[in-house]
């Protein structure tokens, strides 16, 4: 019998985050012990006589709840006798932690500062910093986890259940609370300054709110963990300080756009742009106009795009060169907009643009590297690409921006070129070099689940193509939702379930029509033709090549991946031509193929080009009418 991996997640209440990370879960409710099983564990735990009345009244006060049993039984034990128990939990608790002798009684609410698990390191050096003694440090810490409040978890202790370090939280005063966080910011500060979560979270707690400010302002790799912390320094700020609202509603974009959770971004839109035009600030107008930019290239609008983005590079350049965080972000917007224009088939523009960047730059070569591919010159960004790749599988290159750029423009290019087998090992590195997003694994693992149906790995390729679509559901993101539905229904169209090609194809295109996502509609709508003339179904193969006509030269990718297909299937279905036409079709097909053919000098990448998107066919049939292109 075969056991799967699976993850027990327990808490007090249902979290609506759960089932956002975990789509597919069973929820089980603990139900609370019954009385005969509350009077049973009473019965075992306390160590006096009790009558019926007294049991009856701590059933009634506990719920239920085992713990808040075992709380009651540890109050009455102590006290030698059954008293009026105090109806809160938190009053036991509290109760509890009075007895405690003085030293560990501060031991305790030191350690409550520092969070639910701790180290020894990290409260020896805040009881030491607080005139605490920590010769007896490890006997003080063996007290406690007698008396059932705190458990050794490995190398570290943490509190056995959370409703104690709230309380014990609870009894310290404000002022020293924040002087707790201090120290403990500060010991993070200096011994393990790798932790930068924990530092910003302390010094908020801390209510230093400009240390906090800084410390997230020199996070070089920012997750969703932060976002939280943002909101709470957002909130913190003097509504005066605009500058540094803006540049934390920036890092929030960035966060937000980079994982893919485009959704939640026209709020943080909305915020900059109360605070932006109160200002006379080149920078703030930069980071607003690069927010706009991209923003409007996620959602295909590359005409916009354009527009801020050179907007934002205006205010860029206006900066001083001494601003640190200036060179970062002006490539980064460069590189937008550039991609914008190519886009937009504006090559020359893009260019022009490119030549704006550092020949030896991260951002000029990737750059270079697309518009060299999509003009046909293959080899050449191909060659680049993996030679960074094996410099990156090699760990000569370890920065994941790197890598990330590098790695997923090269899994595109292999998928173009219908190179499966290199594309597969590629996703591969990636996963093993990269520290992917929600966003990255949806691509990632749709890239897998397709090289590995090629590959004869059909299992293997739904497996993949699974994860995609559960990463997707992540994010509430339509382009990356549909491009998974793409995938799967390319890959069931492959694997000749022609019913659930259909669903999954269907079901893109209606996202596809709302986002404006040319690309990703006229892979859909290629696929429902071939998918209709599998089903017999010409008319509606007719009805989907039309819908294709309408998307044909808005694209450079387009143009670059599908046009050869188009022409073919014209020629094949298109009855509002004549016999000419079509020949003339099929031969520009045939010219475009061949084109292509003789700028890929490696047989290898030769051989998988012709095996996509019916090549091989469109050049035979070619040769029927003898067409020489």
């Amino acid at each position: 019998m075969k056991y799967k991996p699976f993850f027990l997640v327990t808490d007090r209440k249902f979290e609506e985050i759960i089932a956002n990370i975990f789509p597919i879960y069973e929820k089980i409710e603990l139900q609370p012990l019954t009385k005969a099983e509350s009077y049973s564990l009473i019965q075992k735990l306390i160590e006096i006589n009790l009558d019926d009345d007294d049991i009856t009244f701590i059933i009634e006060q506990s719920h239920g709840n085992p713990f808040f049993i075992e709380e009651f039984a540890k109050f009455i034990n102590i006290e030698g006798e059954f008293k009026k128990v105090p109806s809160s939990i938190q009053t036991i608790i509290l109760s509890h932690i009075d007895r405690l002798p003085e030293n560990l009684k501060q031991l305790l609410q030191k350690a409550s500062v520092i969070g639910s698990t701790f180290s020894i390191e990290e409260l020896s050096y805040i009881h030491k910093k607080t005139g605490g003694d920590i010769s007896n440090l490890d006997i003080d810490i063996n007290k406690l986890i007698s008396e059932n409040i705190i458990e050794r978890t490995g190398k570290q202790f943490k509190f056995r259940q959370e409703i104690t370090r709230e309380v014990v939280y609870s009894t310290i005063l404000k002022e020293n609370k924040m002087v707790l966080h201090k120290l403990i910011a500060l010991f993070f500060i200096k011994i393990k300054r790798k932790e930068p979560l924990k530092i910003i979270y302390h010094l908020l707690e801390a209510q230093d709110i400009y240390k906090a400010y800084k410390m997230l302002n020199e996070v070089t790799n920012y997750t969703m963990d932060y976002v939280p912390y943002l909101d709470k320094l957002l909130s913190a700020l003097n509504p005066k300080e605009a500058d540094k609202i803006i540049e934390i509603l920036f890092i929030k974009y960035s966060i937000l756009y980079n994982n893919g959770f485009i959704d939640k971004i026209p709020q943080v839109i909305s915020q900059m742009g109360e605070e932006v035009f109160s200002l006379n600030n080149n920078k703030a107008y930069a980071m607003f106009y690069h927010l706009l930019a991209t923003y409007n290239y996620e959602h295909f609008d590359y005409f916009n795009a354009e527009l801020f983005g050179r907007k934002g590079l205006y205010y860029y350049e206006k900066l001083e060169d001494t601003d640190k965080s200036k060179i970062y972000s002006y490539y980064n917007l460069l590189r937008f907009t550039a991609i914008a224009l190519f886009y937009k088939r504006n090559i020359d523009g893009a260019k022009k643009l490119l030549e704006k960047l550092p020949t030896k730059s991260i951002e000029y070569n990737y750059l270079n590297c697309i518009i060299n591919f999509y003009t046909s010159n293959y080899e050449k960004s191909i060659d680049f690409l993996e030679k960074e790749k094996e410099k990156i599988k090699n760990s000569d290159i370890t920065d994941d921006f790197s890598i990330n750029l590098y790695l997923l423009e090269l899994i595109s290019f292999y998928y173009e070129l219908g190179a499966f087998d290199l594309l597969y090992d590629t996703c591969n590195l990636f996963l093993q070099k990269a520290i992917p997003t929600y966003k990255q694994y949806s691509r990632i693992y749709s890239y897998l689940g397709i090289a590995s149906f090629y590959l004869g790995k059909h299992q293997e390729a739904f497996d993949y193509l699974r994860k995609a679509e559960y990463n997707t559901k992540q994010l509430n993101n339509d382009y990356y939702k549909a491009r998974v539905q793409a995938f799967i229904a390319e890959a069931y169209y492959l694997s000749g379930n022609i019913e659930k090609a259909y669903d999954y194809a269907f079901d893109a295109l209606k996202i596809t029509n709302i986002n404006s996502d040319h690309v990703t509609s006229c892979e859909v709508l290629l696929l429902l033709v071939l998918i209709s003339l599998q089903k017999n179904d010409t008319e509606k193969a007719k009805f989907f090549l039309y819908e294709i006509k309408m998307y044909e030269n808005s694209s450079i990718i387009l143009e670059f991946k599908y046009k050869p297909l188009i022409y073919y299937l014209r020629y094949k279905l298109d009855e509002t031509i004549d016999t000419e036409t079509k020949i003339n079709l099929l031969k520009e097909a045939s010219k475009i193929i061949k084109n292509n053919l003789s700028k890929i000098n490696s047989n290898k990448l030769k051989t998988s080009y012709l095996k996509i998107r019916f090549h091989d066919k469109i050049l035979e049939e070619a040769k029927k009418f003898d067409i020489k292109a």
